[in-house]
């Protein structure tokens, strides 16, 4: 039976072509992601929130939640960012576009570092002036501010924990592993839910609360470089062929290999 005229072209204009449908594909799965990461910090909140009030009691729980205002995820801390992650996940996105695959690496090294230093910086500002202002602006009881000056202390070790871990979400966004970012901060969200629930049931203690949380986020931070390796696992490989490396000298095998692969 004769086709009907114009079918094959019809069908060929209806049919995707194959390059598109590895990004079509990427962005169902990023979507997906970002949904359920949402989904999933609200179910965390929901379960622990009560159980850490039914720890640490009112008084101390409401000095938690005033200390969380400053967190460098939802808090406060976050404005250290200063846009650093959105201008890394565009470069590390628009050096991957063009295949410059060793600026990419740069730029991910860059954004990654300067979170860090950030982090770093505040931590170090939370942990010198939060134990003598914090309480008098919290209007902390007496019997509290021992376990408050602690708490301040673990505070600023996870302020510079959660932009570091800020700068890898950052980068794996640019190289469209929305999914491997959230994962980041499931894993962080879960662990520091779990870690404070735990404390403030077992102790009532609001310094044993807050560095569970600051040792939960460091654990979470570990995932970061782990999830990006898996992101990108022919890095190690550019590192190996690059300029620097001896195994990459000039006139090698490697590096004129690499060289050739460069030239248009």
């Amino acid at each position: 039976m004769a086709a009907e005229p114009g079918a094959e072209t019809r069908a060929a204009t209806m049919t995707p072509p194959p390059g598109d449908r590895p990004f079509r594909r990427r962005v169902l799965i990023n979507t997906v992601a970002v949904a359920a990461s949402n989904g999933w910090t609200i179910v965390t909140m929901l379960v622990s929130l009560p159980l850490v009030l039914a720890g640490l009691g009112t008084e101390a729980f409401g000095t938690w939640v005033l200390l969380q205002t400053f967190s460098a995820v939802s808090g406060w801390f976050s404005l250290l960012d200063l846009g650093l992650g959105t201008a890394g996940t565009r470069e590390v996105a628009a050096r991957r576009a063009v295949e410059d695959l060793d600026g990419a690496d740069r730029a991910a090294g860059t954004t990654i570092g300067l979170h860090a230093a950030l982090g770093v910086a505040g931590g170090l500002v939370v942990a010198a002036i939060g134990p003598w202002a914090f309480p008098t602006v919290f209007r902390t009881p007496e019997d509290l501010r021992d376990a408050l000056t602690v708490a301040i202390v673990a505070f600023g070790a996870q302020v510079a924990v959660e932009l570091t871990s800020r700068g890898y979400q950052a980068v794996l966004d640019g190289q469209q592993r929305v999914d491997l970012a959230r994962v980041v901060e499931l894993v962080r969200r879960t662990l520091v839910a779990a870690a404070t629930s735990i404390a403030a049931l077992a102790t009532g203690d609001l310094a044993t609360v807050a560095i569970a949380s600051a040792v939960a986020s460091a654990i979470a931070a570990a995932t970061g470089p782990l999830l990006l390796a898996r992101a990108d696992p022919g890095r190690r490989r550019r590192v190996a062929l690059s300029p620097e490396s001896p195994r990459a000298k000039p006139g090698s095998g490697l590096g004129s290999s690499r060289q050739a692969a460069r030239t248009p």
